[in-house]
């Protein structure tokens, strides 16, 4: 008993260090046309890319999209930033969802995700939500709950850590000082 007791204590800095890097789940996806995306292939290791979360679709939330874009536009687009709209529902809320953006004039990607299975696994049930990733698709920090009214300060902090050129995106655990190292470049509270 002492010897798993002992095993547990060793081995849980390494949970906490491997728990620190948060990539994109591979999970299926669709489009509002119907067609079937892998999660990883939706944000681009290439470059960084813009998450966000969203629930079901009514009319105020299409103010805020276009919120959210304008932001996009002005502040990130140019700096080659992606974004893209992931949508939790049913199919009920898909089909709303496809007459609304038919009606607008979206430059960003959409998805669905049916039940919010891609939500859950940022642990993200407060929508809206805004994920961040950086270039390998690591998961640079989120922000979830009434988020769409810092959207200016949010890409304004985002537009900052795109010109770090000491991109660093994780903390890391020094199991020889026992605490977590956070490097000058990564900011988890960038918003």
């Amino acid at each position: 008993m002492t010897q798993i007791y002992m095993f547990c204590i060793n081995f849980t800095p390494y949970l906490f260090a491997l728990s620190q890097k948060s990539y994109i789940p591979q999970m299926e996806i669709d489009d509002l046309d119907g067609n079937v995306f892998i999660s990883t292939d939706i944000v681009s290791p290439a470059s960084s890319t813009l998450v966000v979360l969203w629930g079901h679709i009514k009319d105020t939330d299409q103010d805020d999209l276009e919120k959210v874009q304008s932001a996009w536009i002005k502040n990130l687009k140019t700096e080659g930033l992606k974004m893209v709209v992931i949508c939790a529902g049913n199919i009920a809320s898909k089909n709303q969802l496809k007459a609304i953006a038919n009606e607008r004039d979206w430059e960003f990607e959409i998805y669905f995700d049916y039940y919010g299975k891609f939500n859950h696994s940022f642990n993200v049930i407060d929508l809206p939500g805004i994920l961040y990733f950086g270039k390998n698709q690591v998961m640079i920090c989120h922000k979830h709950g009434n988020c769409i009214g810092k959207i200016n300060l949010i890409c304004k902090n985002i537009l900052e850590n795109l010109k770090n050129t000491a991109h660093c995106t994780v903390k890391t655990y020094d199991t020889t000082k026992q605490q977590y190292h956070t490097p000058p470049s990564y900011n988890s509270r960038l918003w």
